[in-house]
């Protein structure tokens, strides 16, 4: 979903480093609807990936390989993956003329959006690898007899029903108290710290339910459940969001707290929904995942330079706003799978660059 996501950002009405001209209603409620789920989705799928790792590295050598696999990535993306779209950005706005060489340079003159260096969507390695290091002493404890008890109880509760309102509680909490809604959009740590707590308990979440059998049944058997509330959740808010009830839930904060309610038992059912069907019609393997697996993350530190480049060039002809979408999502999709494939996977120092295991050399 990262492709189309990222391709909407040039056409909804949201912020984003290049637009067309022409924007779009339609994907605005697509991108709506894919955010409300999506980062949930991937930070607790990295806390099961954490908790799994565990199950045969120590702590130290779980330390260094997240070091390994996610801060080497994301300082060789910083310098390699985020100048492209920077440059891009500031021909499209006419904010600068000339070359890429001539712009490389001028990509660390300061953070952006005054200046240019910015960490764009590679923000998701440095706060995993960040949740990953805090969480240690965390995990620690989950993995006694008393922390077995507290995962327990955990799976009990999230195996029912009412897991999507009893979950997203301490959300709500960190929403009312930074009093701003989830998520804001500003991945820059500093001024984010609403967003890496809401992410860091997900994170947790993950680490605590993936094991567990209970929490797996009872999201494959209330799937439908969960994904209808969800939906009805989102409706509700995007029905609100483009009438005049918004100005309520701006101006009223029992109405702001009943929205972040209606936002979070959304991303929750979405969530679990997800879980619940993946369990029922995922739970296999194949040589198709396998590979897929391996590429996930070169994919993702990838694919927004390719949507970049290729929709800034897309967006400057007269075509309709759904023949460009296509054509950007289809062209980057193929584009960035390309460039793994010939540039990434094959060779031995592009695979370490991008965090991914060394090949074991065969034996003669």
């Amino acid at each position: 979903m990262l492709v189309p996501f990222h391709t909407g950002m040039i056409f909804c009405l949201w912020g984003f480093h290049l637009k067309n001209d022409e924007l779009s209603v339609a994907l605005t409620v697509q991108n709506a609807f894919i955010n409300l789920w999506h980062m949930p989705l991937f930070f607790f799928l990295s806390g099961a990936s954490a908790w799994l790792a565990l199950d045969f590295r120590r702590f130290g050598e779980y330390a260094r390989e997240r070091a390994s696999r996610l801060m080497l990535p994301f300082f060789f993306g910083l310098a390699a993956m985020c100048p492209p779209q920077l440059y891009f950005e500031r021909l499209q706005k006419g904010e600068f003329s000339g070359s890429f060489i001539k712009f490389y340079p001028h990509f660390f003159n300061g953070p952006y959006p005054e200046g240019n260096l910015s960490w764009q969507h590679l923000w998701f390695l440095l706060y995993l690898f960040l949740m990953s290091m805090i969480a240690i002493p965390i995990l620690r404890y989950l993995r006694s007899e008393r922390g077995q008890a507290v995962r327990d109880k955990l799976a009990s509760l999230a195996s029912r029903r009412t897991a999507i309102i009893a979950l997203p509680l301490p959300f709500l909490v960190i929403q009312c108290v930074a009093g701003e809604g989830w998520p804001n959009g500003d991945q820059n740590l500093i001024g984010d710290m609403d967003n890496f707590a809401q992410h860091f308990f997900v994170f947790l979440y993950g680490c605590m339910l993936c094991s567990s059998d209970k929490f797996w049944r009872g999201a494959e058997k209330n799937r439908l459940f969960f994904g209808i509330a969800g939906i009805a959740c989102f409706a509700t808010t995007q029905a609100i969001e483009y009438s005049d009830a918004i100005n309520v839930v701006r101006g009223n904060p029992a109405a702001g707290i009943g929205w972040l309610i209606l936002r979070a038992v959304g991303t929750w059912g979405l969530l679990l929904s997800i879980l619940g069907y993946g369990k029922r019609h995922l739970n296999f393997t194949n040589k198709f995942l396998k590979y897929a697996s391996e590429a996930a993350l070169p994919f993702y530190i990838i694919h927004q330079t390719v949507i970049i480049i290729i929709g800034y060039y897309v967006v400057q002809t007269g075509w309709s706003v759904a023949t460009k979408y296509l054509i950007v999502v289809v062209a980057s999709f193929g584009g960035t799978a390309l460039a793994y494939e010939t540039l990434v996977r094959r060779w031995a120092a592009t695979r370490f660059l991008f965090g991914m295991r060394m090949k074991k050399c065969r034996r003669a």
